[in-house]
């Protein structure tokens, strides 16, 4: 053989092991499948928050996210779950949040069909734990469970709120309205037994009403209107999201007095626009850090798929921590909802298949870590 010839067999030898590589690790490069059933809208303030973050960490982590939107309908993401798991190629994790009338139809479902699914956002309440257990007991498909502390993330705010008005006032009486989200919310019923508890532990702090408005800032603005012309004393109003409390300020100002100063509201989410209010003055607080915990699913996935389980670091069932923004802190957070924020992260930093020298999984925030 000539030289020549013997020059350019091994170019395509080459070429040919090039070209495998490449398929190969293109083939590699998205192996894991997670579908998420967001439970709202792609409008939702919250939920684009806690998408963006996810997709954010999946792209770090290489694993192929497929966003789907119930639009607040339960029936919906029962049906969307049916559907995932009939699929001939179906994902390899679930990701959804709680809902009492249907998680245990999804897990029966899921349990079925062998998609192993993960629950985020919202906690169990205990009558509805008697029938669906915890995770990997009743359902083994069901591997893991993370919720925020809303409890006391309720009884943080309302706190806060008290103060704001004894500090003004020590003598004032607190007459409070609280904002409500959806009765058959978990997130929402934690939250709100966190306020009972502080208005029950105090004699200076009556609850006037407690009404629904269904997460909706218009909601909260048209029930705040009507509630204020019936409880003109009312001096805070407690908020179970930044949504409903930005309604609740501009109904507030409508009534001719004024958010931060005559009214004292505040609600959680730490969205963008609470933020800001907080700067102005307009609310005194939001509560969040949640938006977070789909984008840590995501490394817990990634490592789970890898033969990394979490059950052996942090269980099966983890409470992610909240926190509280308000004006002498706010400043510090303004780049949360930045795209740029997020790709600043590597996500590949908290999973233990990537760093073997992790003990445990340690899922602050890097801003929140100094």
């Amino acid at each position: 053989m000539s030289a020549l010839k013997l020059k350019k067999s091994l170019f395509n030898i080459v070429l040919v092991v090039f070209v495998f590589i490449l398929m190969n690790q293109a083939a590699q490069a998205n192996d894991i499948k997670v579908t998420f059933i967001n439970p709202t809208s792609p409008q939702d303030v919250f939920w684009g928050m806690v998408t963006t973050a996810m997709q954010a960490a999946a792209d770090d982590l290489d694993i192929e996210l497929n966003v789907v939107y119930a639009r607040r309908n339960w029936l919906k993401s029962l049906d969307i779950a049916k559907r995932i798991s009939n699929l001939h190629d179906k994902p390899d994790y679930l990701v959804y949040i709680f809902q009492s009338q249907v998680t245990q139809h999804i897990l029966n479902v899921t349990e079925r069909a062998g998609v192993k699914s993960f629950i985020i956002n919202t906690n169990v309440p205990e009558n509805e734990v008697l029938k669906i257990g915890k995770p990997r007991k009743k359902y083994q498909h069901w591997i893991g469970h993370m919720f925020p502390d809303d409890e006391h993330a309720g009884y943080l705010l309302a706190k806060m709120l008290v103060d704001k008005v004894k500090n003004q006032n020590p003598n004032s009486k607190i007459n409070m309205i609280a904002l409500g989200g959806e009765r058959n919310s978990s997130a929402f019923l934690d939250r709100s037994n966190g306020a009972s508890k502080l208005v029950e532990r105090r004699n200076d702090v009556s609850l006037s009403q407690l009404v629904y408005a269904y997460w909706e800032k218009e909601k909260a603005y048209q029930i705040v209107s009507t509630l204020l012309k019936r409880y003109p004393d009312t001096n805070a109003i407690w908020a179970a999201s930044d949504e409903m409390s930005l309604g609740a300020v501009r109904a507030i100002e409508e009534s001719g007095k004024k958010p931060g100063k005559d009214i004292f509201t505040g609600g959680f989410d730490w969205t963008q626009n609470a933020l800001k209010a907080i700067e102005s003055g307009e609310i005194v607080g939001t509560v969040g850090g949640h938006f977070m915990e789909g984008a840590w699913a995501m490394v817990l996935l990634h490592d789970h798929f890898h033969g990394i389980d979490f059950v052996n670091n942090i269980g099966t069932t983890i409470k992610s921590k909240l926190s509280l923004l308000k004006s002498d802190n706010v400043l510090h957070y303004q780049e949360l909802h930045s795209i740029a924020w997020l790709n600043q992260i590597n996500f590949r930093s908290f999973s233990r298949k990537f760093h073997t020298d992790l003990s445990t999984y340690d899922f602050r925030l890097p801003i929140l870590k100094n």
